[in-house]
């Protein structure tokens, strides 16, 4: 039986440039960074705090194309304008600020290598 989704991978032109990007900017912590025998780099972040899941940035190929990739990753807020706030504060630019949807409030930003991201303060879904 699966019992969790631990991580889920994220190709990245920059290691470096994406790791402070999470970390700095988003506020994520790094989880594992080490360096294999064979040269790759075993890089994952994740939300503080929790132990999954976690996001593996990796290597993209040199010259390999990843600008149509869709991270879509939704990160839950409990406050979606502060997140907001905050996080623009920190130098994500936002595709799209807080709008109001069926599901909640959302904000839309990119990282550095044009993967779409949301902040989502999810709205309680009524008992029927």
């Amino acid at each position: 039986m699966i019992k969790h989704m631990q991580v889920v991978p994220l190709k990245v032109h920059d290691l470096d440039r994406a790791l402070a990007f999470y970390t700095e900017k988003v506020g994520l912590e790094v989880g594992m960074d080490f360096t294999m025998e064979n040269g790759y780099r075993w890089l994952t972040v994740k939300v503080p705090g929790t132990e999954y899941p976690e996001i593996v940035l990796m290597q993209a190929e040199e010259g390999e194309d990843i600008s149509g990739q869709m991270g879509g990753f939704v990160f839950h807020s409990d406050d979606c304008a502060a997140t907001h706030q905050e996080l623009v504060k920190r130098g994500i630019e936002f595709a799209e600020g807080p709008t109001k949807q069926m599901w909640g409030i959302q904000a839309h930003f990119k990282d550095p290598d044009g993967n779409g991201h949301l902040i989502v303060q999810p709205t309680p879904i009524p008992e029927q």
